[in-house]
């Protein structure tokens, strides 16, 4: 049956979700480029293109198309109809290309993805017989699935593009002659059917796991084989000099299956590896590999098991949350009357929890069996200065210069703290006696402004910075934090949010997905609060239900609801309900509500 289409011009179509184009795919692929292992990806790079095995016991690849032209189609409908075929699961968009005249078959590529919102179908031209789409272009997917996004506004529009499809007939029927490469999703096909698959590697400087985000829309084998294509490449530009895998050239073929029961990587040579090169390759493969909660992995030399020291065969990521993080529920800590409290509203220990110091801001850090780190803030916004001690004890005034600073932040696995200077970004030891500039780079020429606020991953490798040009935005900038030696740098900002939400805060729930507060210039400077993954796509509104007004700071983790604070209270999020966290839902006052870094 042909599915459903509109009846003129003007009328949307929601090509994707008109079909269930899921189709099990038990392929035998090519594994190219696996040359390029060592590089930054962990795997050794003597590897050479590998066929990958066909699943034993597995899927059956299905025998024909799910989606086909229908006969005596006129040059509108199989434009339509070749939109719808762009989604599905299937690698080489067998469907798609049933659509196209031979030529044009052998020469379309379907490795990029251009994802648009509203769009229309023209009617054929009648003397060309040219059919256009217009579109909103939203963003774009390269060919290993690395997502940059159009901003523009409010992030919901993007920019108007038009797509025009040559037509011919062939035998009597109207098919495709000329098209742009690339494949054409909707939004809401491209939420619904283009998983996020982030790729890990390691941090340059810590034993600490990396997702780099990707999106696919494959399953199974095809999944698997696309998976270790990714590892085997480079990782996105910005986080080029922040990451690393550290192997030796030891492998000459690579390749994967995939099973219900079992994920088998196969890496001839890896068995040579010393033992925790092997243990931080397989951490790499298993959070990489992580399909679902209960994906099962298992590293092969050939047809034997590789021994990964204190690590079970097969294992899973749960083996290895060592380098991913120690999963516990953090602390909550926030300000009440200038005193720093723990929720709960119980005062610290000490002079900072008797409100001696007057504090504006804070960022509260373990590290170690010791005392915990306290980085704050006091005095007047335009004069405000940094404050460091220990939890419980005395704060001293830090060398860092009075100024329009920030909240602080500490960053992950060490005695440091960041904070914003009004364009500066400085780093301060605990003791508060060494301050120094980071420097920042962004990956286009874009000024980069005022820092408003500073927010690390939880992995430490990229920070999130509010900042403000000059030009009235106030847009989340991510950047990867690259140490060499004692040299500290940001490099490859670019903002992720459009210019449209301006924005006061930002933070992170996990490392791929940043929660960010502020106004909606586009909507009369309405408050609001958006959840955005890191590399700027899936920008979602979130409830706002319960605030009183706007929110002036968030925090958040992936173990626990987000905090907020607004109009001297605080509040937590809980089933898309902002509601005060003392029993009875009494109003509970406090400001800058921030989690244990």
């Amino acid at each position: 049956m042909k599915p459903a289409r509109g009846t003129s011009s003007g009328r949307r179509v929601g090509f994707g979700r008109r079909i269930a184009f899921r189709r099990w795919l038990g392929v035998v692929a090519v594994l190219a480029g696996v040359a390029a292992l060592a590089g930054c990806s962990g795997i050794p790079s003597s590897s050479a293109p590998q066929i990958i095995r066909a699943v034993t016991g597995g899927v059956v690849p299905s025998a024909e198309p799910t989606i086909a032209p229908a006969p005596n189609s006129d040059p509108r409908e199989i434009v339509t109809d070749f939109l719808s075929a762009n989604l599905g699961d299937d690698a080489h968009h067998v469907a798609a290309r049933g659509f196209l005249t031979e030529d044009a078959r052998s020469k379309w590529t379907d490795t990029t993805v251009t994802v648009v919102g509203t769009f229309q179908v023209s009617v054929a031209d009648p003397i060309t017989h040219q059919v256009t789409v217009t579109a909103d272009q939203l963003g774009t997917l390269d060919q290993s699935g690395i997502y940059t996004p159009v901003l523009e506004d409010d992030g919901e529009t993007g920019i108007p593009i038009t797509l025009t499809f040559g037509m011919q007939q062939v035998s009597g029927q109207w098919r495709i002659s000329q098209l742009a490469n690339g494949l054409v999703v909707d939004r809401a096909d491209f939420k619904s059917a283009y998983e996020p698959r982030p790729i890990y590697f390691f941090d340059d400087s810590q034993p600490r796991l990396v997702p780099d985000l990707r999106y696919s829309a494959l399953t199974d084998q095809s999944l698997c084989t696309w998976l270790l294509q990714q590892l085997s490449d480079p990782p996105s530009a910005e986080l080029q000099s922040a990451v690393t895998g550290n192997l030796p050239a030891q492998t000459n073929h690579a390749s994967v299956t995939f099973s219900s029961s079992v994920i088998t990587v196969d890496l001839p040579g890896v068995s040579q590896l010393n033992g925790q090169t092997r243990v931080h390759l397989a951490a790499q493969i298993a959070y990489t590999f992580q399909i679902d909660f209960n994906t099962t992995v298992e590293l092969t030399d050939g047809s034997h098991a590789v021994d990964i020291p204190r690590v079970p065969s097969p294992f899973t990521a749960s083996d290895f949350v060592n380098f991913a993080g120690n999963g516990l529920p953090p602390t909550l800590y926030y300000l009440h009357a200038g005193a720093l409290v723990e929720s709960g509203s119980a005062p610290v220990p000490g002079p900072a929890g008797q409100g001696s110091y007057h504090l504006t801001s804070v960022a509260v850090a373990q590290r170690g069996a010791g005392p915990g780190l306290v980085a704050a803030t006091t005095g007047p916004s335009g004069e405000a200065r940094l404050l460091t001690g220990p939890l419980g004890g005395s704060l001293t005034l830090a060398k860092a210069p009075a100024g329009p600073l920030t909240r602080p932040a500490w960053a992950p696995g060490l005695s440091e703290a960041w904070i914003g200077d009004g364009a500066l970004l400085l780093r301060v030891s605990a003791s508060g006696q060494s301050v120094n500039q980071v420097a920042m780079a962004g990956r286009s020429s874009a000024p980069l402004g005022r820092i408003e606020s500073v927010a690390f991953s939880p992995d430490g490798a990229r920070i999130a910075l509010v900042m403000v040009p000059g030009d009235g935005t106030a847009q989340v900038w991510v950047g990867a934090v690259v140490r060499t030696g004692s040299s500290v740098r940001v490099d490859g900002l670019e903002p992720v949010t459009p210019p449209g939400l301006v924005l006061v805060d930002v933070a992170w729930n996990d490392s791929t997905t940043l929660y960010t507060i502020g106004a909606d210039a586009t909507r009369g400077n309405q408050f609001g609060f958006w959840a955005v993954q890191v590399d700027g796509s899936l920008l979602n509104p979130r409830s706002t239900d319960g605030l009183p007004g706007s929110a002036d700071t968030i925090t958040t983790t992936s173990l626990a609801e987000p905090w907020a604070s607004a109009t001297g209270a605080v509040f937590v999020l809980k089933q898309n309900l902002w509601s005060s966290p003392a029993p009875g839902g009494q109003t509970t006052g406090g400001t800058a509500p921030n989690y244990l870094e």
